[in-house]
């Protein structure tokens, strides 16, 4: 039976920042009270006018507990109050989760706040013999350990997630169900959170043809599905539109596996000038070989496009060892361009090659303009090329020794130069060791080219102190890995507001978020490099997690992402 009484406050304890745990004594509601119910709290008089809407937490004795955030007038209302006051609440409302007792396992999934109906639910499937699996996710680690009092206690296996790893999976918690839930075997699930993360739930389970249940939360007036302001839009997968539940009604009782609240298929698909990508995570040429030392690891078909390790007109031996050294975050490395040369590459690696469903695009390189465009005609006749990425970092040897990529005029003059040679998409990599990166970027347009990629490697060195003299033979080399991600984010940010071409981002990319940011500052796609070195699955999860990302944040075209962080800003 639904009441309106005024109970006691016990508790307001203070979890975190803005995050607190009320417990109110108030028999006739606690007492009736199931799993995924709620309650309407009067936080003030007139000024909040309306009640706000909170779980039920957890319920002890005669008493029952809500969590909720700070951020309005109501919760800093609310934040106020202290043990032994008053409060008026309506309650319980909405519906409860319903379970089988003999059935599949159970999963309940929380993300943020959302975590709050999870608690009581799973005290309630203890005392009915089950014993569930829990998964908790929030922004960060101080967040969620605000939120886990009372699941410690629990005796569930619990899985924890934060958006930037500080504690447990570094993610969202949705990616821990995917890869602990089999889909051979059977699961009941139970959410609570974001719409956006429980739309990702909601397919999950549906695909995998799972029963799931999941709670919702709302701006509501009434609580007692009389107002008709809860509305939320409900639609089977492929509908453009569906049917309006009420959270105050419908609430815990909406089915993900039979009848979900359907989320969007977003599109990751990139124009880099004339050539399509089905997403924008590309390989970095130097770091992927040619391809097929990946395999293993990866589906290279499921890459928006591969560069390979790039190709000179004649083979090259590379550098004497020592080449590589490790620094802090990062690695500098003196490989010398190793290659096979051309006719190696077309004989020996491109036939397998061509048998990958997706863009490949060889990055060549050379001492002179005249090799370079010897080397872009000769690759420019061969079947299974979609692209050329020019490695301006190369010293022009008739120029006495000068980086193409260090002078505008160079970078010019060899863009359209090569531009005039082949009807293929043409990338320019751009060099960071540069005064202005911007120059270098409207030289490379003016030059005609389709794109351009930034960032290739610092320079650096390193000492060993042992031997008392420079790590790498060479004495200086390219530094790459995260310890360069700052500089690269902010020369992408920088070219893509200077050219009308597209950027594609490259530094220090090792997790999807790395690869949003880089997207946010005005990159169309990004290039995955060092970390395919430490994570050889890198390209994959951060596919996936884009895709996740644009879900659970409604970005229906990965367009609407780029450059994004610039949107508002005075310049």
């Amino acid at each position: 039976m639904i009441r309106q009484l005024k109970g006691i406050i016990t508790a307001n304890q203070q979890l975190s920042t803005d995050i607190y745990r009320m417990t109110i004594e108030v028999p006739a509601i606690t007492g009736a009270a199931k799993p995924g119910q709620f309650v309407m709290v009067q936080a003030g008089g007139l000024d909040p006018l309306l009640r706000r809407p909170f779980s039920i937490h957890q319920t002890e004795g005669d008493s029952l507990a809500i969590l909720y955030k700070q951020i309005g007038k109501g919760t800093t209302l609310l934040a106020k109050m202290s043990a032994g006051g008053s409060i008026d609440l309506i309650g319980p409302l909405g519906n409860q989760f319903k379970w089988q007792r003999q059935g599949p396992e159970i999963c309940l999934i929380g993300g943020g706040m959302g975590v709050a109906p999870l608690l009581f639910l799973a005290g309630e499937m203890l005392k009915d013999g089950i014993t569930p699996h829990i998964m908790l996710g929030a922004r960060d680690k101080s967040e969620l350990a605000a939120l886990l009092p009372g699941f410690a206690a629990l005796a569930c296996p619990v899985t924890y997630a934060t958006d930037d790893g500080s504690m447990g999976h570094k993610g969202f918690i949705i990616e821990c169900a995917q890869s602990t839930m089999q889909s051979n075997e059977p699961w009941q699930v139970f959410s609570c959170g974001p719409y956006p993360m429980l739309r990702g739930i909601a397919k999950f389970c549906r695909d995998n043809h799972w029963p799931c249940q999941v709670s919702m939360e709302t701006m509501m007036a009434c609580g007692i599905s009389a107002c008709l302001g809860c509305t939320i839009e409900a639609r089977q997968a492929n509908q453009k539109s569906g049917n309006y539940l009420h959270v105050c009604q419908d609430g815990a009782g909406i089915c993900g596996g039979t009848n979900p609240v359907e989320t969007m298929n977003p599109d990751q698909s990139v124009k880099i000038g004339p050539l399509t990508l089905a997403n924008p995570v590309m390989t970095a040429s130097g770091t992927f070989g040619y391809g097929k030392e990946f395999a293993p690891f990866v589906d290279l078909d499921k890459l928006g496009a591969m560069v390979v390790k790039g190709i000179s007109l004649r083979p090259r031996p590379g550098n004497p060892p020592p080449r590589i050294v490790e620094t802090a975050c990062g690695m500098l490395n003196a490989i010398g361009l190793e290659n096979v040369g051309a006719d190696k590459f077309i004989s020996d690696k491109l036939p397998y090659l061509r048998k990958i469903n997706c863009p490949l695009i060889v990055n060549i390189l050379g001492d002179s303009i005249a090799e370079y465009c010897q080397l872009a005609e000769q690759l420019s006749r061969e079947n299974g090329i979609e692209a050329l990425e020019l490695n301006i970092s190369c010293p022009n040897v008739k120029k006495g020794g000068a980086a193409f990529g260090a002078n505008d005029v160079l970078t010019y003059e060899l863009t359209r130069a090569v531009r005039k040679i082949t009807r293929l998409p043409l990338i320019v990599k751009l060099s960071p060791n540069v005064t202005d990166i911007t120059i270098m970027a409207k030289a490379a347009e003016a030059g005609g080219a389709d794109a351009v990629s930034l960032i290739n490697t610092l320079i650096g060195m390193a000492i060993d102190i042992k031997n008392k003299k420079p790590a790498l033979a060479n004495i200086t080399g390219g530094l790459s890995g995260p310890a360069i991600k700052p500089v690269a984010l902010r020369m992408v940010w920088q070219a893509s507001s200077a050219i009308n071409i597209p950027v594609i981002g490259i530094g220090g990319i090792s997790t999807w978020q790395d690869a949003v940011e880089f997207i946010l500052a005005g990159a169309s796609a990004i290039q995955v490099g060092t970390a395919n070195f430490f994570n050889p699955k890198s390209t994959d999860e951060i596919r996936s997690g884009i895709d996740l990302y644009m879900r659970e944040n409604g970005i229906s075209r990965i367009g609407e992402l780029v450059g994004r962080a610039k949107t508002g800003l005075l310049s």
